[in-house]
């Protein structure tokens, strides 16, 4: 799969719930991985949303959904 279109292919795969990993190389340390600086972006960004809704709950605040987070 090219490198370029793997996101959009992943993410349409993913939407079926119809796929399953198998990891090629298990041995492989999780830091040598191709995209393990993407993950680690992905667990900081969460870090950041959680201490975010922390403190609206805190001062009482609403956290509304987007209504179309496509546009």
């Amino acid at each position: 799969m090219p490198r370029e279109s793997a996101w959009e292919i992943l993410n349409e795969l993913g939407d079926t719930s119809k796929l399953h990993f198998i990891d090629p190389t298990p041995g492989l340390p999780l830091i040598n991985r191709p995209f393990a600086n993407y993950i680690k972006r992905c667990d900081e960004t969460l870090l950041r949303i959680n201490f975010i809704e922390g403190e609206m709950n805190k001062f009482g605040k609403e956290i509304l959904p987007c209504p179309n987070y496509d546009d």
